[in-house]
């Protein structure tokens, strides 16, 4: 009994499939792959705000509260109109690919620092103005005898900033540091 129910089911997908005419067919699959695609652009375009992501990733949620109320420089490049994509430019697949890790519990929590490099920045910011209007009469960061850092020795954007400068030497203007940096000293 039991197989003559499925074999009578098997009979009535078939006879589905052969009332759809193939124009139907290829119309439907159609329709669905284009709803798809336009779903998939307006999650992209969705993700231009940055609350977009803290909404639905809970492991966002410290980024986006860094950027959006603490004295971090995250928030001082939201002051300016920095958005969370004009520093984190990922391929379409790497946004994928992390959409894919978050809905299957295959993700770091919490997320690791990303590190940029200084070509990064200097994208947005002159490094000879940054020398300039740090040069400081005892010495000038960005001026070191160690040649030029990363800025990422220095400077975080999500987490408290810290004195490179400071594992060895200690200066007058570690003490008026603003206090997106953990340490004066």
């Amino acid at each position: 009994m039991a197989t003559e129910n499925s074999t009578s089911e098997q009979k009535s997908k078939k006879k589905l499939f052969k009332k759809l005419s193939r124009k139907r067919l290829i119309f439907i699959l159609l329709s669905v792959f284009v709803l798809l695609m336009l779903s998939g652009f307006g999650v992209i375009k969705a993700s231009d705000n940055p609350a977009f992501c803290s909404t639905l990733c809970h492991n966002m949620e410290p980024m986006y509260d860094s950027y959006e109320h603490s004295n971090l420089l995250a928030n001082a490049h939201k002051k300016k109109d920095v958005v969370c994509h004009d520093c984190h430019q990922d391929s379409l697949a790497k946004k994928s690919s992390e959409g894919v890790k978050y809905v299957t519990g295959d993700y770091e929590d919490p997320m690791k620092t990303r590190e940029f490099s200084k070509s990064m920045c200097l994208k947005c910011h002159d490094y000879e103005k940054v020398k300039a209007k740090t040069n400081f009469k005892d010495s000038n960061p960005h001026d070191s005898h160690n040649g030029q850092l990363d800025c990422n020795k220095c400077h975080r954007m999500h987490e408290p900033s810290k004195v490179y400068c400071a594992n060895c030497h200690e200066f007058s203007w570690m003490e008026k540091l603003p206090d997106s940096f953990s340490s004066k000293k």
